[in-house]
C-alpha cells in the first residue's frame, strides 16, 4: 500500500489482488480437484462489496466527480476504472453462479451459453485494464 495515495486507491488494489486470485482459481486446471464455484461466487460478490465502499470513499474525497485538479483526475480515473473491474468481477460471479449449479446437479449450462459469457467475460476484462491504463497515466502524472 501507499499512504501517498488516496485511500480508496489503495483498498482498490486490495480487491484487484483478491479477484486475481479468485480467477486464477476459477480457469485453472487442477485436474481431480473440485473447484466450489459456490463459494467463489460469494467471495466475488463480497469483492463487490468492498468496490462499493471505494466508491463512497471517493465520491466522499471528490464530491464533484469532476477532474479538476491532478488529485482529482486520480479519482475521477479510478472510479472509471472502479466501475469497469466491478463489471468484470460480476460477470465472472454470474459464470460462477451457474457452474455452480451444475456442480450441483441444479441447472444446466450448455457450451452456447458458457462461451457467449466467458467472450462477455473477457471482454469486460480488456474493459478494466484500458481503465487501468489511464488510472496509471494519472498517478504517474501526480508524481
Amino acid at each position: 500500500m501507499n499512504p501517498e495515495l488516496p485511500p480508496p486507491v489503495n483498498k482498490l488494489h486490495g480487491a484487484l489482488n483478491k479477484y486475481i486470485s479468485i480467477e486464477n482459481r476459477v480457469f485453472s486446471v487442477a485436474l481431480f480437484q473440485p473447484i466450489d464455484y459456490g463459494s467463489l461466487r460469494q467471495e466475488l460478490v463480497t469483492i463487490r462489496g468492498e468496490l462499493q465502499e471505494v466508491r463512497d470513499a471517493a465520491t466522499t474525497l471528490h464530491p464533484s466527480g469532476t477532474a479538476t485538479d491532478a488529485r482529482g483526475v486520480v479519482l475521477v480515473r479510478m472510479l472509471e476504472y472502479r466501475d469497469a473491474l466491478d463489471a468484470a468481477i460480476g460477470r465472472l460471479a454470474d459464470i460462477c453462479g451457474r457452474l455452480a449449479l451444475v456442480s450441483a446437479n441444479a441447472g444446466e449450462y450448455d457450451n452456447r451459453e458458457y462461451k457467449r459469457d466467458i467472450d462477455d467475460y473477457r471482454a469486460s476484462v480488456q474493459q478494466y485494464r484500458a481503465m487501468g491504463d489511464r488510472l496509471n497515466q494519472a498517478l504517474r502524472a501526480t508524481q
